[in-house]
């Protein structure tokens, strides 16, 4: 979507204290490769994020918005306070299904502050209540302490720990991983996300 300047309008999608989460435009992609190079985003990629895959990735990410079906939502996410692009999150869902899963980036230098356990949460309401999905899943690594304090400190419970199956492919992507969820029939109380952790 242009504005009359020829400039891209930037979306909403939901919000909260702190955070703005919106669709992606295309002038996003220098902010995105930029955090995209930080080792602690990096080593998410199976490649390397270049300038032209940067760029790539965001003109998908502005293409899926076209869609009226899509199961897909990549968006930026925003710091209220200074307008800037900290990372991105991810709700995606199988297209019939009621499941959706959410993963999130966040630039190293905005981790530490409570962003990550606030935008999971919300994204998860969003996928609730908008998206009518019955329940979102989050996953990592068992040795990952960083992201299991995340995820439950944005409400959701671990289900359980999921080892290596070869009739999953999801497992590719996590050999073992634990699986935390948050439903629509259990959902935990808003949890304060302004200590440490993501």
């Amino acid at each position: 979507m242009r504005n009359e300047t020829g400039g891209d309008v930037m979306m909403i999608v939901f919000e909260t204290l702190r955070l703005i989460v919106r669709e992606f435009v295309e002038e996003d992609w220098s902010a995105y490769h930029t955090y995209s190079l930080e080792p602690a985003v990096a080593r998410a990629w199976a490649e390397p994020v270049t300038e032209a895959s940067a760029r790539e990735n965001i003109r998908w990410f502005v293409e899926q918005q076209r869609d009226p079906s899509r199961n897909c939502h990549n968006l930026a996410v925003v710091e209220r306070a200074t307008g800037t692009l900290i990372g991105d999150i991810d709700v995606s869902h199988m297209r019939g299904e009621c499941e959706a899963e959410v993963g999130v980036l966040l630039a190293a230098s905005h981790r530490g502050k409570g962003y990550g356990a606030e935008v999971c949460r919300a994204a998860a309401e969003w996928a609730l209540t908008s998206l009518g999905m019955q329940k979102v899943v989050g996953y990592c690594e068992p040795e990952n302490a960083t992201s299991r304090r995340m995820l439950e400190r944005a409400g959701f419970g671990l289900e359980r720990i999921r080892e290596r199956s070869a009739d999953d492919p999801a497992s590719d992507k996590w050999p073992r991983a634990c699986v935390y969820v948050i439903s629509g029939g259990h959902r935990k109380p808003m949890m304060r996300v302004e200590g440490e952790g993501n």
